[in-house]
């Protein structure tokens, strides 16, 4: 309790008593201020965090402070409200207890405004330097004498002893509640005059009076006093320091001329132990922060905690090596920090500015007493881009820092930077590839153009450069007069003798060029090639290279490899490679090669690589050329030859050293060379034609073809006839890298050709193509249609999946979950659909009323396919069954009830207004009790043996109840009971037997790929070959998960090469004779369906006009087609629900609906059981007893079960 004794005797009659708090606990009530309205972000959702937990004597404490406030009407007692923060009670060493609220999520989900509260740095600087004494001034409860708006009171809510409390006033912990508070303050203060005019510095409810005089001090303190208490403040008498030559004020010891760091700050700082957690050293570091300006080379000391700091940093944490040297350094920085002087704004400043360990260190200082005192230490890190300028650069940055920094307490006076380096040379003369043109902008608008900045060059010692630090005598060394433009030119490029025209005198010229294009498999292959007038000097594709860009970096390198100790020009068609070499290469090796956001650079292995090689030759240059000329110069002609050559080795994965020697007889690709000897030389075509068998023949004649007198076989429209032995290759070259369809390739064929078996080639190129295979649409694998297995019993298998619902009340997700055997529904809102909440509701809900079911079958979804859940039922002896992916109808129980779920969810909620979660038992209860079409029965009376009594029905009244009775009536329902369950036996169809689809173990099949990142991403993915097979699924080599056999389409086996091209997974458990018959059986399969187009329909065929397949939707070709000729359908957009393939069979991809509540079918939620698929069962598959919902690592027990 404060008495009088404890105010200021000068105080006591002077000053109003109404602004004094005498309790500790008085609160106040600003004067003219509108209540505070806060606004919610649209759509937010309401926290209701759970009251912490509080010691008992806290909470009597506590709640000794609440009825103050309630007293004062502070705080207010409502009935409820739809948000909760938790409170806590803070002990001070005093012994009083402060209350305070966690306002985290509240701050989240408010509209905030732009902070309007001053920096404590920089308004110590207000303070005039000839202040000698001064007045600190603590405002008591200053954000509760704010009023709150009514409308926003519930958001500040909290519950304790059973009672919900709102403020009336902002509360602490607010974010918005500072900000708030100082405008209002800053504008109360605005009215006041102080007779004296001595300096008001005022930071949210801190005050300082600073005057000449004590008598002036005195006078406009008391003035203040009367203003705050004639404006509704209270201050806190046992916290005024009335009229002193030293006072405390922000951390700071205030006095004249000077300012300290408060030992009390000190010592706490020196008390702390060495951090173990991320969260200890940020305390740590932001303590030394907020002392910074005592300390040099703050950024530079604390860079190796502030990497502690970081996101990705752990969260333990052992303090070894320059880390806790660093900790060590900041404590005695701390313990020697000076006192540093108040600017005096009627002399000029001098800044020292330095750059060292990419950080920017000043000092500020003035002239007193004949030397330079310093006035505040600065220091920073620079970004990553400025941090990897060169040296005389990055001084350019750190003056532009430091002039920011320092910009506070200059306040627009004379200030002179001193700096060793040129930096006004640098920014008016120099224009360099270091900078981008707005980094430059930047530096220029702080430096030169800020009038009262006067830029000098060091002729005497720095004393920034003196600040301590492991390199301070080296730099200190190195800092001598240099020439900054010549030392930025010469760290530009890799090499100094560098040049980008050709060199006078050369040992050899190289032209270089690398290539990356797609073979006639549509499989993307690099290459590259250097090469001379004489020929080739190496040329090689790249293995698992799809980039030009690398395979031109790559040719650079050889050459300058190849070119030691030479005096060498070289030509390349690459902008990329040339200005690796010239412009920026080098500035990506001085920052490590990594961007401005610290991620790689791409290729920066490879550029590396480069820089390195660039220095071998005695003498370089790197000249750019125009690429794809034809002109006719040696150097069009050099670069034209590489660009063959490295395009030949790309596509025939070779490697080629001195075998080509001539440059004016190219090379020219495999497709074209045969392209231009059929067309051109009709000498070969007909040798060609008459080598030909006698039967091959006579099917031209038989289709009305002709032999010149030049010996050249024609149609009758003037077409040549080409032989079957060429077809394959024009076939390949029509195909080429647009990968035309089969109809587009016939009517390219038709214009110059003819050949009647030209259809079959064209239709085995698509089919075999492997980026045609993944890119077009068709359909999948046809399986048949399966339902579930029988149950064992009620609750004995279960399944279970997540719907999503409108929020409310913070409920947005139900889990449903179904018993197989009864249909038996529960539905649990949550908040979450994560795995913890499954398994909260399966130990506290579910299993505790039903008991521990024998399987869980749901889809693969996060929450249901984690650690987590499969620890759980591990640990509760119950098998967990995961479904194929995309596979809906596996899942079929479940989905129905989800449908029927929502349908008479919605209508409830139509009709009486009520919130879904209140609707939620209204529509279980109706679905438990609504029978099944097939059974008769409803969930209920399977269960229980008798009908749910409805208000409708009346009751049996069964008086005078006996012991005989109920024994009777156990031994009936148990009866009743067991008549059910075979009821329900015998409408549930076994499971299917034999195979449901035609895939088996060594077949190639490619996998649907049911999320497309944009629509040129293939549709299928692989191809895949099949290890293991299921009635309804598959597993393949190289893919985790069981797949769905309807979510596959089956291909021909690729070849040796392409299965070494593609790196194709072939699992050494599948002999090698199941491949080699699986590619004889498919071969022979498309074989026997081509064979019955006969020659007859060929001829006739010949003036018809083809569908495209390539470029639109396929076009009906008979009903004998190969499924390869479906290679260009439009997409089916169904994300993994296929349609039916039978006739009738309904789009399993709609919604379920529903019917009405008197009979439950297929539409009222009821499962089809012909729909449900055997994946979700455990019943014996064919040949291998696998589940879908197998670990996918369990290759031993797979190896086992098989």
């Amino acid at each position: 309790m404060i008495t009088e004794e404890d105010i200021p005797a000068e105080l006591r009659e002077t000053v109003g008593k109404e602004v004094w708090d005498m309790t500790g606990r008085e609160v106040g009530l600003v004067k003219g201020v509108e209540p505070v309205k806060v606004t919610v972000k649209p759509n937010a959702v309401f926290p209701q965090t759970p009251q912490y937990h509080m010691a008992q004597d806290t909470l009597m404490k506590v709640a000794q402070l609440i009825d103050e406030f309630v007293k004062q009407g502070v705080l207010k007692e409502v009935l409820s409200s739809p948000c909760n923060s938790p409170i806590m009670g803070l002990i001070k060493p005093s012994g009083k207890v402060r209350l305070v609220q966690d306002l985290r999520k509240i701050n989240d989900i408010v509209v905030k405004c732009c902070p309007v509260v001053p920096n404590p740095a920089v308004i110590m600087f207000q303070i005039p330097c000839d202040a000698e004494w001064f007045s600190v001034i603590d405002l008591s409860q200053a954000f509760f004498s704010v009023p709150l708006h009514e409308d926003s009171q519930f958001l500040f809510c909290f519950k304790f002893l059973d009672r919900v409390y709102s403020w009336c006033r902002i509360p602490q912990g607010f974010s918005e509640s500072p900000s708030i508070f100082n405008q209002i303050l800053k504008k109360d203060l605005e009215a006041l005059k102080l007779p004296f005019e001595s300096t008001l510095v005022q930071y949210i409810d801190d005050l300082l009076i600073a005057s000449k005089t004590e008598s002036d001090c005195t006078a406009d303190t008391i003035a203040l006093l009367n203003h705050l208490g004639g404006n509704g403040h209270k201050v806190s008498p046992s916290k005024l320091q009335f009229c002193q030559k030293k006072v405390k004020y922000l951390g700071h010891q205030i006095e004249k001329g000077s300012r300290r760091i408060m030992k009390e700050r000190i010592t706490s700082i020196l008390q702390m132990s060495p951090p173990k957690t991320r969260r200890e050293v940020r305390k740590f570091w932001g303590m030394v922060s907020y002392c910074r300006q005592w300390i040099p080379n703050f950024s530079a000391l604390a860079k190796p905690l502030l990497k502690l700091t970081q996101k990705d940093a752990l969260d333990a944490i052992e303090l070894k090596g320059d880390e806790m040297d660093a900790f060590i350094e900041l404590k005695e920085c701390m313990c020697r920090a000076p006192a540093l002087g108040m600017p005096d704004h009627t002399k000029p400043f001098t800044l020292f500015c330095h750059e060292r360990d990419a950080c920017s260190l000043s000092v500020l200082t003035q002239a007193h007493g004949g030397i330079n005192r310093p006035v505040a230490y600065f220091s920073a890190t620079l970004d990553p881009v400025a941090a990897a300028l060169p040296g005389c650069l990055r001084a350019v940055a750190a003056v532009g820092i430091s002039l920011t920094q320092s910009e506070g307490i200059v306040m627009g006076h004379p200030v002179t930077v001193m700096v060793p380096h040129s930096v006004e040379i640098l920014l008016t003369r120099s224009r360099t590839q270091h900078m981008t043109g707005a980094r430059l902008t930047r530096y220029e608008t702080i430096i030169l153009g800020s009038p009262n900045v006067q830029l000098k060059r060091c002729t005497t010692l720095n004393p920034a450069t003196l600040l301590p630090g492991e390199n301070a005598e080296i730099e200190n060394a190195e800092d001598v007069e240099h020439d900054c433009l010549q030392v930025t030119e010469f760290c530009t490029k890799p090499r100094p003798d560098i040049r980008d025209t050709k060199l006078d005198e050369n040992d050899q010229i190289v032209f270089v060029d690398g290539s990356c294009l797609r073979d006639a498999m549509g499989v993307l292959k690099a290459g590259y090639a250097v090469c001379t007038v004489a020929g080739v000097l190496e040329a090689s594709w790249l293995q698992g290279v799809y980039s030009a860009q690398v395979a031109e970096l790559v040719a650079l390198t050889r050459a300058c490899q190849l070119s030691t100790l030479m005096k060498v020009t070289i030509y390349t068609d690459s902008q990329y490679g040339f200005g690796i070499v010239h412009d920026f290469g080098q500035l990506w090796s001085q920052r490590g090669f990594l961007t401005s956001s610290g991620s790689p650079v791409k290729n920066g292995e490879r550029m590396r690589e480069l820089l390195h090689a660039i220095q071998m030759p005695a003498e370089i240059a790197v000249v750019k050329c125009s690429a794809h000329t034809k002109g006719q110069d040696y150097v069009s002609l050099g670069n034209a030859y590489a660009d063959q050559v490295a395009r030949f080795c790309a596509l025939n994965c070779i490697l080629l050293k001195d075998e080509w020697n001539s440059i004016t007889e190219p090379e020219l690709e495999p497709a074209e060379a045969f392209a231009l000897k059929v067309v051109d030389t009709m000498d070969e075509l007909k040798a060609l034609q008459n080598s030909v068998r006698e039967d091959e023949k006579a099917s031209w004649i038989k289709s009305q073809c002709v032999q010149r007198p030049d010996e050249l076989w024609v149609t009758n429209e003037g077409k040549f006839v080409l032989p079957n032995s060429l077809l394959s290759q024009l076939a390949r070259f029509y195909h080429g890298q647009a990968h035309l369809g089969r109809d587009a390739m016939i009517r390219l064929f038709k214009t110059d050709w003819f050949n009647p078996r030209f259809r079959q080639v064209a239709e085995a190129v698509c089919h075999r193509c492997v980026t045609c295979q993944q890119m077009n649409p068709g359909k999948g694998t046809v399986v048949n249609m399966g339902h579930i297995g029988r149950a064992a019993g009620p609750f004995s298998r279960m399944q279970m999946d997540f719907i999503e619902m409108p929020v409310h009340g913070g409920l947005k997700y139900v889990l449903v979950i179904v018993c197989i055997f009864s249909h038996w529904i529960e539905a649990y809102p949550t908040r979450r659909n994560d795995s913890l909440t499954v398994a909260k509701l399966l130990l506290r809900e579910l299993i505790p009323r039903f008991g521990f079911p024998i399987s869980l079958e749901s889809d693969r979804g996060s929450h249901f396919n984690n650690e987590v859940i499969k620890l759980l039922c591990e640990a509760l002896n119950i098998e967990q069954k995961l479904h194929c992916s995309y596979r809906p109808e596996a899942s079929g129980l479940v989905e129905q009830m989800n449908g029927t779920l929502k349908s008479r969810m919605a209508k409830i909620c139509a009709s009486t207004n009520l919130k879904w979660p209140d609707a939620l038992p209204l529509v279980l209860m109706s679905m438990r009790n609504t029978p099944d079409r097939k059974t008769g029965l409803s969930p209920h009376e399977i269960l229980m043996g008798r009908a749910m009594r409805l208000p409708a029905v009346p009751a049996n009244a069964l008086l005078n109840i006996t012991d005989d009775m109920v024994l009777d009536y156990c031994k009936g329902l148990a009866d009743v009971v067991r008549s059910f369950s075979h009821q329900v036996e015998a409408t549930t169809l076994p499971p299917i037997q034999g195979p449901g689809h035609t895939l088996k173990a060594g077949d190639w099949v490619v996998i649907k790929k049911h999320v497309r990142k944009s629509c040129l991403e293939p549709r299928w993915k692989g191809p895949f070959q099949v290890i293991l097979t299921t009635t309804t699924a598959v597993k393949c080599a190289g893919v985790p998960n069981w797949i769905h056999a309807s979510h596959t389409k089956k291909v021909l086996c690729p070849t040796e090469e392409e299965v070494e091209a593609l790196k194709l997974p072939i699992p050494d458990k599948v002999p090698s004779a199941v491949v080699e018959q699986t590619r004889t059986n498919s071969e022979q399969a498309v074989t026997e369906e081509r064979e019955t187009f006969s020659e007859d329909e060929a001829t006739n065929s010949l003036g018809e006009d083809q569908g495209e397949t390539s470029d639109s939707d396929q076009e009906a070709e008979g009903s004998k087609e190969p499924e390869a000729a479906e290679s260009d359908k439009e997409p089916d957009e169904s994300n993994g629900l296929e349609r039916g393939e039978k006739a009738g069979e309904p789009d399993q991809r709609r919604a379920f609906p529903e019917t009405d509540d008197t009979e439950r079918g297929e539409k009222a939620g009821e499962p089809d059981q012909r729909r449900a698929f055997p994946e979700a069962d455990g019943t014996k598959k064919e040949k291998e007893n696998v589940t879908d919902s197998q670990e996918e690592g369990d290759k031993e027990k797979q190896n086992e079960t098989v």
